[in-house]
């Protein structure tokens, strides 16, 4: 498998740390990020309603939203802005996880 899978789903930066991996490493680790990654539609979808902090596992800021009913929906609207790259940061810290798996 090819490191250009992964450049819809992670940032520039980490597509270089996964370069320069051996290319078992590169493969290995490619399937288990397949598997974990976070979509970026499905991520953008639920945050019309409010569930994309839930979709990326952040607990803490997932109450914060829901009590304050998406920051008076102020948070709400930018988070609509920001729900794209608050995916690929995800991603990301899936990457770095693996790689210190594989």
């Amino acid at each position: 498998m090819s490191v250009a899978l992964l450049t819809e789903y992670v940032s520039p930066q980490v597509l270089n740390e996964v370069s320069k991996l051996d290319k078992e490493k590169q493969e290995k680790l490619i399937n288990l990020f397949l598997s974990q990654k976070k979509n970026k539609g499905l991520a953008i979808g639920l945050s019309v309603v409010g569930l994309h902090y839930a979709y990326l596992q952040k607990w803490g800021l997932f109450v914060l939203y829901g009590i304050t009913g998406g920051g008076f929906l102020i948070w709400w609207l930018i988070d609509l802005f920001r729900v794209s790259g608050l995916t690929v940061q995800e991603n990301d810290q899936i990457v770095y996880r693996l790689m210190s798996v594989v």
